[in-house]
């Protein structure tokens, strides 16, 4: 090609001002971007997390705990089928609701080892732990956006166990204590803030998750060191400190079905069946009068408390990590 040839064809390519048709604030010149907000940060962490969550069909796996509600309501609600009435007649619709959530303590604890005890090893793992997100965050930004998307899975689960159990228990009594159900729901998310918290706390330091050990630890280790306390206490002569002790946390489940109404008795499912940490205490137990705490503010601050106190713990571990 010639030299006339190449200077013609720089002089073809140039760019032309003249033929830009875009304004100066739809070529978005002269803007200046700056970092998100915190906020913002936190709302990204927790939406790709939630996309993270719907590729791994967790949404498909919290319905299979709700689907036993009517199941269970329409098997024990009907004598033919399992030979006997459960259920007493005249009883109210929180009564009725404390005997269809029974499971709910044992469902709380999994639910939130399951969707909290995860995230962190896998990412750990997997080295994706920035690779996810669009722009770099903070760790503290990334911990406390994984940390609420696992809590809102574990808040939206017990809220769809309680309509569903509040529907179920309607259609049989039209007696209720609206008071005693949003008490009951306060505590059992209380509850979740702590069991998800903990989760967090404790999956931040392993190398791979772990829902069994997470469960069992809040189901049978939890309470366990409630047996100790009362052991410790009652030796040195402080019996008065004992009944703060159903203020632990992992009661919580327990206190939220207590503050419905009395549950379902156990006569025809077996006395060694145990249904919450609460029972797992009382199994072990040889005082009498040790009661279940009552004071449902009381409770609720505990559970808020501690949790934020797991939360800091894992996230002073979550700086030190190596990602």
């Amino acid at each position: 090609m010639s030299r006339k040839n190449r200077v013609k064809e720089r002089e073809d390519d140039a760019y032309d001002e003249t033929e830009r048709t875009l304004d100066v604030d739809d070529a978005h010149r002269d803007k200046i971007y700056g970092i998100p907000s915190s906020a913002r940060q936190i709302y990204t962490v927790y939406m790709t997390q939630m996309k993270l969550y719907s590729k791994e069909h967790v949404f498909i796996k919290i319905l299979i705990p709700l689907l036993i509600i009517p199941i269970a309501y329409f098997i024990v609600m009907n004598p033919n089928l399992c030979g006997y009435a459960m259920f007493e007649e005249g009883r109210s619709v929180n009564e009725l609701c404390a005997s269809l959530l029974m499971f709910l303590p044992i469902v709380s604890m999994f639910l939130a080892a399951s969707t909290c005890g995860h995230m962190f090893p896998d990412e750990f793992r997997d080295r994706t732990a920035y690779l996810t997100m669009p722009l770099p965050v903070s760790r503290g930004i990334f911990f406390m956006g994984k940390f609420l998307c696992g809590f809102s899975m574990c808040v939206m689960m017990m809220a769809g166990a309680y309509a569903l159990a509040i529907l179920a228990a309607s259609t049989d009594s039209g007696v209720m204590y609206v008071h005693g159900i949003v008490e009951s729901f306060a505590i059992m998310v209380a509850a979740c803030f702590f069991f998800c918290a903990l989760s967090c706390m404790i999956s931040v330091g392993l190398q791979k998750g772990s829902t069994l050990k997470l469960w069992l630890l809040m189901f049978f280790g939890l309470p366990f060191l409630g047996f100790i306390a009362i052991y410790f206490l009652n030796g040195v002569d402080v019996p008065n400190l004992i009944q703060y002790v159903g203020y632990m946390p992992c009661f919580a489940p327990d206190m939220a079905l207590s503050s419905l109404g009395n549950n379902l008795t156990l006569e025809h499912l077996g006395d060694n069946l145990v249904l919450s940490a609460w029972g797992t205490l009382g199994k072990l137990l040889p005082y009498p009068g040790i009661r279940l705490g009552s004071d449902a503010f009381l409770m609720i601050s505990i559970c808020v408390v501690v949790g934020i106190l797991c939360l800091h713990r894992g996230y002073l571990v979550l700086k030190r990590r190596d990602m």
